[in-house]
């Protein structure tokens, strides 16, 4: 298994199990949070706010968590936000969901043979509006699979990138172009 276990947030399973309580008895719109619910480790979220060329990844600050988890079957992701104490602050289910399955499978699947260990994040540039996986390698190089880039109509491929110029290159080619008016 390429993939390591990442400290989790504490109090943060609690945090979310209670959040996820209170909805089941609301009448929230995701009816898939109502049953049944299985939360996977917590992926903590670094936002690199500087999105010039060569920003280090150094300067990438934790700023949350996001609990992937199957509802009802479907893909839901919670979000928690803060560094030590985390509060809920939202899920959802739908495309981005989906596409950080679709994106670990993927690497899984092709980084199983890697002989490296990697441990799984999420790094956010808002300003190229580029959410994607990261995969942390302390020994080696890491790895990156675009979850969410440009406009919502763009479609990641989920090819897993070998550096964040990479996944910021190719956000930057399948952003929808505007359209000129003639």
């Amino acid at each position: 298994m390429p993939f390591a276990k990442s400290a989790q947030p504490r109090g943060g399973k609690q945090a979310l199990r209670k959040a996820l309580r209170r909805r089941i008895h609301s009448r929230h719109p995701l009816r898939a949070f109502r049953k049944d619910v299985r939360a996977a480790a917590a992926l903590p979220l670094h936002v690199l706010r500087s999105a010039a060329a060569g920003a280090p990844l150094s300067r990438a600050a934790r700023s949350g968590w996001w609990y992937p988890m199957l509802a009802s079957g479907k893909p839901a992701i919670a979000f928690m936000r803060g560094k030590d104490r985390p509060r809920f602050a939202g899920m959802t289910s739908g495309k981005l969901a989906e596409n950080l399955f679709r994106a670990a499978k993927r690497a899984e699947r092709d980084l199983s043979g890697a002989g490296q260990t990697y441990a799984p994040r999420l790094i956010e540039i808002p300003s190229l509006r580029i959410i994607a996986l990261w995969l942390y390698a302390p020994r080696g190089h890491s790895r990156y699979v675009l979850l969410a880039h440009g406009r919502a109509r763009a479609r990641p491929d989920f090819v897993i990138l070998d550096s964040l110029e990479q996944a910021r290159e190719a956000a930057r080619k399948a952003a929808p172009r505007k359209r000129r008016r003639a």
